[in-house]
């Protein structure tokens, strides 16, 4: 007896409560009314409205209109959607780009074979000129107004 509270059932058992949760006597029990499906209360069909007719009937003539009026040869329409116009612009681009990697080697091949200079040319030689105002080296400099300040201390205290 005591093995076999141990051993877990297979089926939990189904309690009211549960089947009650998933099925409802209100309206399938034997107290129910009988079902009575829903009928309109008029006959009548319903029918296709003017304005679909007219739409329809507009679209046809504007493609039989559109069909006289051009030319017999390939319009500007069939031109742009015709799938051979996407691969004549990829052509296109493939020749361009393979041009432009033909060029780029021939010039590397030029300035390949070409001698080499052991300087570089400088744009601007003043450049060697140009320095920082605020990192300077005390007596770096020997300007006008450097000379004016030294004068001017030497004579205030001469050598002795």
């Amino acid at each position: 007896m005591l093995a076999r509270r141990l051993v877990p059932r297979a089926l939990p058992r189904s309690s009211p409560i549960i089947q009650r949760r998933y099925t409802s006597t209100h309206f399938d029990g034997p107290s129910a009314a009988p079902r009575s499906e829903f009928k309109p209360e008029f006959t009548q069909e319903e029918k296709i409205p003017t304005w679909a007719y007219i739409t329809v009937g507009s679209m046809f003539a504007v493609y039989a209109l559109y069909s006289v009026i051009m030319p017999t040869e390939t319009s500007w329409l069939t031109r742009v959607l015709s799938p051979t116009t996407a691969r004549k612009i990829d052509e296109e681009i493939a020749n361009r780009h393979l041009e432009l990697i033909e060029q780029a080697s021939r010039d590397k091949h030029l300035f390949l074979q070409s001698p080499t200079s052991r300087t570089v040319p400088m744009r601007f030689p003043e450049r060697f000129n140009n320095h920082s105002q605020l990192n300077l080296q005390a007596g770096h400099t020997r300007g006008l107004l450097m000379d004016e300040l030294e004068e001017h201390y030497r004579k205030e205290n001469p050598a002795k």
